[in-house]
């Protein structure tokens, strides 16, 4: 049980916690690019191959990629961009800048573009000035790569985003179905949210200093983030704090911080009731469930704890989840994934897909490039 004084204490902190989140939340307004905003100018330092763009015409589309040579998710991508290039040809022009190159010459990242022939089919530039990187990448508050915009034909970014979401987001685009307002109003809610759980992870240490006062003090030292928030020995002052933040801002009930520090400390209070939570981050939309938070609590845990068949079976769908949802299977380790998958099938009693999945596991080692079927070194 808590103490009045603690609850005291923890009210002061949390008063100003929730004072500075508001103020903080000015900081998301500080971003000077977002979705509905008119695309900034294109500034090349080189076009490498096809035709240079200097602006953008009315009643045209554009998808502008960001990329570097160095980056195997984005080269990934580009036989698909250059199939929607060539499928698009007579409504949309593609252009793809290699960005991040201050140290590669400009002839090897020529001689790059050059090697992947109808791989990278669009055109083609390269920003050695970081002019693009900070009017659109860094203007945006998000410098992941790859990335790409699409530019109305009122000269709007329509979206930013990951790649593999360009065609549906196309397709609406084209059809008169997309709402830019909304999705404008999504990019603002989420970097508030962001914004929200980067102000917890350091709200108790920040806190502690503003205040002169030794108890305070003591109680940051006892409970700042590193201490409360990781492998804490007191799961329910963690809960606490979780569904306190859930209430100022349910938009952060399902994040991923925040599910993965729920079910830790209910897997330490009770073991039922981190069941229960478990089974309602699943029932999420699939694209919305935080599966990797699952998993890792799972797996952290596992030797631990003697799970139940069922949570077994829930650390199961979360691997089929996260598995399903990975981009660029071949760049991960989705052997991995599947080995470990068949040890929670196993565990639940499922050993029909305990089977399929190692199955599975086999089959992406044998297409491995280093595989070799000789097991003369295994004693």
């Amino acid at each position: 049980m808590f103490t009045k004084h603690f609850i005291l204490l923890i009210s002061v902190i949390l008063i100003v916690f929730l004072t500075s989140i508001q103020s903080k939340g000015q900081v998301v307004d500080s971003f000077t690019l977002n979705i509905g905003d008119a695309a900034p100018k294109i500034e090349i330092s080189k076009w490498l191959k096809c035709t240079p763009l200097h602006s953008f015409e009315p009643g045209k589309l554009y998808v502008i990629e960001f990329w570097p040579t160095w980056c195997k998710p984005c080269i990934a991508s580009m036989p698909h961009l250059s199939e929607f290039a060539r499928n698009h040809a007579n409504e949309i022009s593609v252009i793809s800048i290699a960005v991040y190159e201050k140290n590669m010459p400009l002839n090897k990242i020529q001689k790059f573009v050059d090697s992947m022939g109808n791989r990278m089919d669009f055109s083609v530039a390269v920003d050695k000035n970081q002019q693009m990187v900070e009017n659109w990448l860094q203007a945006t508050g998000n410098t992941a790569i790859p990335k790409i915009f699409i530019i109305n034909e009122h000269g709007q970014i329509a979206w930013f985003g990951h790649p593999y979401y360009l065609d549906s987001v196309v397709a609406k685009i084209m059809n008169h179905q997309w709402d830019i307002q909304k999705a404008s109003a999504e990019v603002k809610m989420q970097r508030h949210l962001n914004k929200f759980i980067d102000s917890i992870q350091t709200a108790f240490f920040d806190y502690a200093q503003a205040f002169n006062d030794s108890e305070i003090n003591v109680l940051q030292n006892q409970y700042h983030v590193t201490n409360l928030f990781a492998n804490s020995k007191k799961p329910d002052k963690v809960l606490f704090y979780m569904n306190k933040f859930i209430q100022q801002e349910p938009g952060i009930k399902y994040d991923e911080y925040i599910v993965m520090k729920k079910l830790q400390a209910l897997i330490k209070i009770n073991m039922q009731e981190a069941l229960e939570y478990a089974k309602e981050i699943l029932n999420l939309p699939p694209d919305k469930v935080p599966a990797s938070a699952i998993i890792l609590v799972l797996k952290n845990n596992q030797s631990k704890y003697k799970f139940s068949q069922e949570m077994n079976a829930i650390g199961a769908e979360a691997y089929e989840i996260y598995i399903k949802h990975i981009i660029y299977p071949d760049l991960v380790h989705t052997l991995k994934y599947y080995h470990e998958m068949t040890e929670f099938y196993w565990l639940a009693k499922n050993k029909d897909q305990a089977i399929d999945s190692e199955i599975n596991a086999i089959r992406i080692l044998k297409n491995h490039p280093d595989f070799s079927p000789d097991l003369s070194a295994f004693p």
